[in-house]
């Protein structure tokens, strides 16, 4: 057990990958497009939900 705390304290440090988080979408990959698109089609389903009190998918 003694030789396994040695080699860790020994054993050069790692470096964990970092990502780098984005506070804005990133319009040259359609990211932002994925995203209004998206929204609009949650804002639809919403009012059918609300409004109309049945599911857009049920059909007429």
């Amino acid at each position: 057990m003694d030789r396994l705390v040695d080699a860790l304290e020994e054993a050069p440090p790692t470096a964990a990958a970092v990502r780098r988080s984005r506070s804005a979408p990133d319009s040259s990959t359609g990211e932002l497009a994925r995203l209004v698109v998206g929204g609009a089609v949650l804002a639809v389903v919403a009012v059918h939900l609300l409004v109309l009190r049945r599911p857009p998918w049920a059909g007429g």
